[in-house]
């Protein structure tokens, strides 16, 4: 019986996966939620061109930050990150700038203020903890 289970799902799951292979990597739509890892969000931004700009938000960049994914350009990762934010030596900006620097944020990013906001206001929980 247990051998009969375990090739009734074993069959499911390569046919899914064949099925997921033909499929594109990204959808047309305005909008699409990624998820990168468990906890890095991704939306796809609306573009007036053809090119897929991926926008990560606030939160999920400052869990990537915290994970070390930006420690090549110069922010450290887990109680690294929490001392530099709270020497003052890592804000919103830099994690913001490093994310252009690695491709996942538009540059224009640094000029919302709303999302800037929402990146200090995150790591200013998060070191609170």
């Amino acid at each position: 019986m247990k051998g009969l289970i375990f090739a009734g799902l074993s069959a499911f799951l390569m046919s899914t996966s064949a099925i997921a292979a033909s499929q594109p990597t990204f959808a047309t739509t305005a909008q699409v939620r990624l998820n990168e890892t468990s906890s890095s969000k991704i939306e796809k931004a609306p573009t007036s061109n053809s090119t897929t700009t991926l926008q990560i938000l606030p939160n999920a960049l400052v869990n990537l930050a915290y994970q070390g994914r930006f420690s090549n350009q110069g922010i450290p990762g887990h109680a690294g990150l929490l001392n530099a934010y709270a020497s003052g030596r890592v804000r919103a900006t830099n994690l913001i700038q490093a994310a252009i620097d690695t491709g996942r944020l538009p540059a224009e990013t640094l000029s919302n203020s709303n999302y800037v906001r929402n990146v200090e206001s995150r790591l200013a929980s998060l070191s609170k903890v």
